[in-house]
């Protein structure tokens, strides 16, 4: 504005009988410092014009505190409004993640049912199965972790190793490393684990029925689901 201001005192101080300057073209680039000097007010540039505040700058003159206080109170709600829609994400996932953990219950009490006459586990006793079993269905709805052991939360091999060592059976850590201990079958039984990929980089524990208890991936949480893919299974 420096250079506006001295304008127009050179205008006020011009000797009274200079000729007045003619009227600007119109049509040239530098009519908005006539148009500026005419009318005292500040430029209306086309970054000021999208202004998201909508200030007027053709009938209002530029009053920078004024635009920056209205630019603040905009950002406040914007902010006010996203912290508003995360909460609202936040409850979204927290109910789905307890209708989840519902399922998974109600499941889990299935397939329990559906495998309690059909403990079959080679070296050890079916009441050791069937104690294998009710513990990992203890823990249904603990969230996965990598590299948790429990008891608050578990990987999938994780969960094997504590639901097993629980019960007197000693597994290693990895599920590569219970996939080598393992004696492999072709036709599982409740009790049996069940591996992906080779070396495995999945494990879970069969339940019969085509279901199996695992600790499936991050943001997920201990659940009975059906057996995908084409896995293959080991007893120990």
């Amino acid at each position: 504005m420096a250079i506006i201001d001295d304008i127009l005192r050179q205008a006020k101080t011009q000797p009274q009988n200079q000729l007045p300057l003619p009227p600007p073209d119109q049509n040239s680039q530098s009519s908005w410092v006539s148009d500026l000097i005419a009318n005292h007010q500040q430029p209306g540039t086309e970054r000021l014009k999208r202004s998201p505040v909508g200030f007027d700058f053709k009938r209002n003159p530029f009053d920078p505190s004024s635009y920056y206080t209205q630019l603040k109170m905009l950002n406040g709600i914007s902010k006010s409004a996203t912290t508003v829609a995360l909460q609202e994400a936040a409850n979204r996932d927290t109910a789905a993640r307890e209708a989840a953990s519902k399922q998974d219950a109600a499941a889990a009490g299935a397939a329990l049912g559906g495998v309690n006459a059909n403990f079959i586990y080679s070296g050890s006793s079916s009441g050791k199965v069937a104690s294998i079993i009710s513990l990992g269905m203890k823990e249904i709805g603990k969230p996965y972790i990598f590299g948790a052991e429990g008891p608050g939360s578990f990987d999938c091999s994780g969960l094997m190793q504590y639901i097993f060592g629980k019960n007197g059976v000693h597994l290693p850590r990895t599920a590569a490393q219970q996939q080598r201990s393992a004696k492999a079958v072709k036709n599982p039984v409740a009790g049996d684990l069940v591996f992906y990929g080779y070396p495995a980089h999945h494990v879970a524990l069969y339940l019969g029925n085509g279901k199996m208890l695992a600790a499936p991936h991050s943001g997920a949480n201990v659940r009975v689901q059906p057996v995908y893919g084409n896995p293959s299974y080991g007893r120990i």
